[in-house]
């Protein structure tokens, strides 16, 4: 993803928050740093953003071709937990739920405001006025897509009427999925799911009425979204059983990394999001608190409530020797970006030299006042014995 199309929290903002040192707190001591580095790896995409590249690709759309319009979202369901039908027996939308639907609102007002300023475009439109303006694109848009069940439950909820699945049957209906970003799977998994036939005999396949528009595309390949520790990672969203089974790593076990300022989806890792008595998540209710987006841009200055145990204890290991970066990784078994934070931090604390990586005497006072922190090793071994008396 282009840098310019997200921001994220270094991890110097991360260690100056409060508000983040309040959710750590339900991490044990030694998964506290794998946490942070997590929280370091979302990207976040804003409104502004997000809404400059659905216009560019509304734009796109063919001026003498009519187009109906349609934010994604997800239905409510009967007690059989199958999703109700998107439009009545009367061939209206069903009623929108009155609670605010995240992501759907957002988009809902962008559709509204492309409407009034194309006359080929139409919103949210019911059956009969899809009959009489004889529109056959139907465009449906998302934020992003992860395994892509949102998108094909919505498509079936459609289906779920006699009179458009027949159009749907006849070739007369083509839908174009628009998101801002899709897992590379989700295409043949919506296609798949998607009532209708796939056939080769068939004269209306389903996989050549959808059509798909993504800005960006990405695969299921975890260590290009979360870095060379996934596995510990993975292993750690696991172990959260606070959080229900399945949205440990996100919905669908997508483990994204992509979070909208408009709304948080679902398939990033549950212990973001997911909320309960045992669990307060940095996002509650799946909504970005202005304290975050203050934060990301830099609009906070707080001061470090963190004793820096972690520069003590790179203090002490270059003191023991250990000057590489490569051996302090494995010492500490940190991420390369966390060590090179604290590096500058104690650079800019005129603990280190910038050039040699050795202690400067501030760094060598320092360290010598706060040992006490630090777990002494058993020295007895290492006593020669001329020090020794008889």
């Amino acid at each position: 993803m282009n840098n310019q199309d997200y921001q994220n929290l270094s991890i110097e903002k991360i260690y100056r928050s409060r508000d983040i040192q309040e959710w750590l707190s339900q991490f044990d001591e030694d998964e506290k740093e794998l946490a942070l580095l997590m929280l370091s790896k979302l990207k976040f995409v804003s409104r502004d953003t997000y809404a400059s590249w659905l216009q560019t690709e509304i734009v796109k759309l063919i001026p003498n071709i009519k187009y109906a319009l349609y934010s994604v979202r997800k239905l409510e369901e009967d007690e059989n937990k199958k999703f109700l039908p998107y439009w009545n027996d009367l061939g209206e939308i069903s009623k929108r739920p009155a609670s605010s639907q995240g992501s759907e609102d957002f988009i809902y007002s962008l559709i509204s405001s492309y409407r009034k300023a194309h006359n080929n475009l139409f919103e949210h439109c019911s059956l009969d006025e899809l009959r009489e303006n004889k529109i056959k694109n139907l465009v449906l848009i998302d934020d992003a897509i992860g395994s892509g069940e949102r998108v094909y439950s919505f498509i079936n909820s459609m289906l779920n009427n006699k009179t458009f699945k027949s159009w749907w049957s006849l070739g007369l209906i083509n839908f174009h999925v628009y998101s801002f970003t899709r897992n590379t799977n989700a295409q043949s998994n919506i296609i798949k799911n998607v009532i209708g036939s796939d056939h080769s005999t068939r004269k209306h396949r389903k996989s050549k009425k959808i059509y798909f528009y993504s800005k960006y595309n990405y695969s299921h390949n975890l260590e290009v979204r979360w870095g060379d520790r996934v596995t510990d990672i993975i292993k750690l969203c696991e172990s959260k059983t606070k959080i229900y089974k399945k949205g440990r790593k996100g919905h669908g076990d997508v483990m994204s990394n992509i979070v909208f300022y408009h709304s948080i989806p679902n398939n990033i890792p549950g212990m973001f999001w997911y909320s309960s008595e045992n669990w307060t998540p940095i996002f509650p209710n799946r909504t970005l608190p202005q304290w975050v987006q203050d934060l990301i841009e830099n609009k906070v200055v707080e001061k470090s409530q963190i004793t820096p145990k972690q520069v003590i204890d790179i203090l002490e290991l270059i003191q023991k020797g250990y000057i590489s970066k490569t051996s302090l990784i494995m010492k500490l078994d940190i991420d390369i970006s966390l060590l090179n934070y604290f590096l500058e931090k104690c650079i800019t604390l005129n603990f280190l030299y910038r050039d040699t990586l050795r202690l400067t005497t501030i760094g060598r006072d320092f360290l010598h006042k706060n040992q006490k922190t630090i777990p002494k090793w058993n020295q007895d071994l290492y006593i020669p014995s001329s020090w020794c008396s008889d």
